[in-house]
């Protein structure tokens, strides 16, 4: 890293924690995966103060949903997010899955927010429910929501995956053929300013106000996804527990799950899955 991106990345950082919102950041030039790190560094560790940033360069184990694992080339800004709701919001056991079905919709809507005025006006950013985010028909991002119960009080593990600068001359094809990063749909004057550090507080400021939102406002969800919906009104196929579901896709409940209307006008809601084809 030449002086110039260490200074920037030092400005970002310092940035990030004038606020007094995140309690640490930490920035790595290679790590195993940001989520597994804060399940180590703050899971393990009793009374830790939240949030915590973990951001890193590269990752020689990323994961996606599952046993996916996430590929990630120069210039993809990965980070992970230790947080806790605010006390009044904890939530009982029986509250985890629809909160794991609704972080990571209220995470990508966060996203599109902070860059859909960087896009050109002929693309658009979309969430695919679950948990990607597109730039028209390619994908953008993704997102993991964790539910950690440590040695203190639980908490979640926002992890985020944006490619951002990502060139994918060298990726592997199935990625090639479907990616695409923030840089190749930006407008000229947006590319030209345009880094890691930038995408990263811009996308954490938009999500420190959604989870506030969120936790306020039950109905956040139901205001604010249909404009961000990538599948609203067309056919798709869900795989949920070995099944394939299909439907057309008529938004999400209040709970965060899909509703998928089928052949027979029978509407269906699943709190996850995975969309294989739209």
């Amino acid at each position: 890293m030449n002086e110039v991106a260490q200074l920037r990345r030092s400005s970002a950082i310092d940035q990030l924690l004038a606020d007094r919102w995140l309690a640490k950041v930490e920035w790595f030039s290679e790590i195993d995966s940001t989520n597994s790190y804060l399940k180590r560094s703050v899971g393990q560790v009793s009374n830790q103060a939240l949030p915590q940033l973990a951001v890193a360069d590269r990752q020689t184990a990323g994961r996606g949903r599952g046993q996916n694992s996430w590929w990630s080339g120069d210039g993809c800004l990965m980070f992970s997010l230790a947080w806790r709701p605010r006390p009044s919001c904890q939530e009982q056991p029986s509250d985890i899955p629809m909160r794991m079905s609704q972080l990571p919709l209220v995470v990508g809507i966060s996203i599109a927010d902070a860059l859909t005025d960087l896009i050109d006006g002929q693309a658009a950013i979309k969430v695919k429910w679950p948990n990607d985010v597109y730039v028209g028909d390619r994908k953008l991002g993704g997102i993991l929501i964790e539910n950690v119960v440590g040695l203190s009080e639980p908490f979640w593990i926002i992890g985020v995956g944006v490619n951002v600068l990502v060139d994918f001359d060298n990726s592997p094809e199935p990625i090639r053929s479907k990616a695409t990063s923030l840089h190749r749909a930006c407008t000229m004057p947006a590319r030209r300013n345009l880094c890691v550090e930038f995408a990263l507080i811009s996308i954490l400021s938009k999500l420190r106000t959604s989870l506030d939102d969120w936790q306020e406002n039950s109905d956040f969800l139901h205001k604010r996804w249909p404009a961000y919906c990538m599948l609203t009104d067309r056919w798709i196929e869900v795989q949920q527990n070995g099944q394939c579901q299909q439907g057309i896709c008529c938004g999400i409940t209040q709970d965060g799950a899909l509703i998928l209307r089928d052949k027979r006008g029978h509407d269906f809601h699943l709190l996850s899955g995975v969309v294989q084809s739209w």
